[in-house]
């Protein structure tokens, strides 16, 4: 299926509004969501799954748009160093995220701004794969020491900002302060089976106009690196006048995502650079 020119657009308008928020704003644990846990050095996992989203046109004779992609993430160990962060030389770690986002024709065919590599310095510390800390006050932000990031084959640029927020252009996990715990389950995922702890959470945002609700499962397993096995994310979007009351919003779309570990293995690379 050849990637229509309605396509491309959207894909890029998502990809910059993500970017621009995600320069904006900062994240809980469960915000980053992707790093429960530090594997070993060099370890690496390959998610897969389906991105769709539906713009509901209850007034138009064609009906509602859907449009779908595929997505790959790849999250990869590339390195241990010490650092100093908060007036301590600590130990950190490397992480890379590389995800790729398009039209699947065989291998995945990313449109402009669908191909991103981020880079980060974390302290180990920060790995702690909770909500709160010892003290149960709430986790705001993910740390890094330094970063960076490669949109397609441009040249890499610092994060400056001293968090890394893979939403909403990594993924679509958000911030959760808590997530209710639903029990051990078996789960099975292209990359085996596994007991797997189930999570769930929802956050509703809304102003006079907008709402938006973000329902998320995730399965975690200390089976796999970095600690997530699968997760499901649904984003429902509602509209409505300024003036009007709230019992007048409507359904105006759904984003639906749903990634699974794929593949693992050792002897990770990096694919930006070395700093």
């Amino acid at each position: 299926m050849r990637q229509s020119v309605g396509q491309r657009r959207l894909l890029n308008t998502l990809t910059l509004a993500g970017l621009c928020y995600s320069l904006m704003c900062t994240a809980s644990v469960f915000g980053q969501g992707l790093v429960w846990s530090l594997p070993e050095d060099g370890s690496w996992i390959r998610y897969e799954g389906d991105y769709r989203q539906v713009v509901y046109r209850p007034k138009s004779n064609l009906g509602d748009l859907t449009l779908a992609w595929r997505r790959h993430l790849e999250i990869r160990s590339v390195g241990t160093e010490n650092a100093e962060w908060n007036g301590a030389n600590v130990a950190c770690r490397w992480l890379e995220f590389e995800v790729i986002t398009g039209v699947a024709e065989g291998e995945i065919k990313a449109g402009p701004g669908g191909h991103q590599i981020y880079k980060v310095l974390v302290p180990e510390s920060e790995i702690t794969g909770q909500s709160r800390d010892a003290n149960q006050i709430p986790v705001e932000y993910l740390s890094v020491v330094k970063g960076y990031h490669q949109i397609d084959d441009a040249p890499f640029r610092e994060i400056a900002s001293g968090v890394f927020q893979p939403y909403p252009t990594v993924s679509l996990l958000r911030n959760f302060k808590d997530l209710s715990a639903a029990g051990t389950t078996s789960l099975s995922v292209t990359l085996g089976n596994y007991q797997a702890s189930e999570y769930a959470g929802e956050l509703v945002s809304e102003d006079t106009d907008s709402r938006s609700t973000n329902k998320t499962q995730v399965w975690s397993s200390q089976e796999v690196p970095f600690g997530l096995v699968k997760w499901t994310v649904q984003i429902d979007r509602e509209e409505k006048d300024a003036s009007d009351v709230r019992d007048n919003f409507k359904a105006h779309s759904q984003i639906r995502v749903t990634m699974e570990a794929h593949e693992t293995g050792t002897g990770a690379q990096s694919k930006i650079f070395n700093p």
